[in-house]
Order: structure tokens, then C-alpha cells, then sequence
């Protein structure tokens, strides 16, 4: 999906930087992203022209978003400079960036819209349910490669060990006790 739209994009600029939210999301920190981002770049010889930024690192002010650095971004860039926007298609329904470059006559904005290969929560899901081949065949292209099936596993390993501790954090009220009491029972059943 957006790692291959990303490279798609490689062949009309020099460099693509890759905007990733400094939120984290269901236990994926932006870290966590970026480290992904680098082993698919890694994994694809493409060290250097995909640069994957949290969003503050785009920009030199603090902005509360993704989309507000990548409007700045664009506000900023030297007169002549031509920007591709690689967005996802929920970008494109939802109208996020359709103003992206209005003030600007002197920058040419494209966009290059990234398939829906699959969508996060299913990702999540895949990993949750420990669904390895799954989870592969949604992998960029290169991990498609029997050679890569280990750098494919190494990847799925990292999400997994973290969307666990997600879960273990969600516990709430009567499940908390709920384990505790199995635990209490546990311990007084083998004294």
C-alpha cells in the first residue's frame, strides 16, 4: 500500500519523506513506525530516498498533526519546487489535503493516490490473531520474496510483542479483578 505508492512516487522526485504521526496508536508509538518504515526501506535498498519523519521533524514548529505539517511543509518549500503528495484513499474521500498548495502558484503539487492494499485495523487484527502468512502477503512487495521470508517474520515478531502490551494496558475494572481473583484461587488452591 503506502510503501509502494512511496516508491511509485521515487520515480518523479529525488527524495520521499514519509509523515508519521507522533500519536501513538493502539500501541503503536511513532517509533515503532518509524522503525518499520526503516526496515521496509532497508529491506528495499532504499536507504536515503525514503525518509520517514515524525511529524515535527518536517516541519520547524510544533503543529498538532501530520496534515497541518505537511501544509506548512508545502507553504515553505522554495518557489519552483514541485511536492507529491502520496496519500491513502480515505485522504482522498475525506478531503484532507485537497487545499494543500492553494496559496502557492509558484509550487506544482501532485498527488499520488496509494492503493488499499489493507486496512490498519485488519493489520492489527492479523497480528493479534497471530496470522503470519496473512500479515506477509500484505507486507511490500519485496518481502514477497521467499528470501525475505525471515526479514517478513522479524517484522511481524516486532508488531506482535507491542500490540500485546496494548491489551494487557486496556484490562478495565471487572477484569482486572476478575484476574486477580483466578490468581488468588490459583495460589490458595496449591498451598
Amino acid at each position: 500500500g503506502h510503501f509502494d505508492a512511496a516508491v511509485k512516487a521515487l520515480q518523479s522526485v529525488d527524495e520521499v519523506y514519509v509523515v508519521i504521526s507522533e500519536k501513538t496508536h493502539e500501541n503503536f508509538s511513532p517509533e515503532l513506525s518509524r522503525q518499520v518504515w526503516e526496515m521496509y526501506i532497508e529491506a528495499s535498498g532504499l536507504q536515503g530516498d525514503i525518509i520517514p519523519l515524525l511529524h515535527n521533524e518536517l516541519v520547524s514548529s510544533d503543529v498538532p498533526s501530520p496534515i497541518q505539517a505537511v501544509y506548512e511543509y508545502i507553504d515553505n518549500v522554495p518557489a519552483n519546487s514541485r511536492v507529491v503528495l502520496v496519500i491513502g484513499e480515505d485522504d482522498v474521500k475525506d478531503g484532507r489535503y485537497k487545499n494543500a498548495g492553494k496559496n502557492r502558484d509558484d509550487v506544482v503539487i501532485d498527488t499520488v493516490v496509494a492503493d488499499r492494499f489493507a486496512r490498519a485495523t485488519d493489520i492489527r487484527n492479523m497480528i493479534r490473531n497471530n496470522d503470519v502468512e496473512g500479515f506477509i502477503e500484505k507486507l511490500p512487495s519485496v518481502y514477497q520474496k521467499r528470501a525475505m521470508r525471515g526479514a517478513a517474520e522479524e517484522v511481524f515478531s516486532i508488531l506482535h510483542s507491542n500490540i500485546g502490551l496494548n491489551e494487557a494496558f486496556d484490562l478495565k475494572g471487572k477484569e482486572v479483578q476478575g484476574l486477580v481473583l483466578e490468581y488468588v484461587n490459583e495460589v490458595y488452591s496449591k498451598a
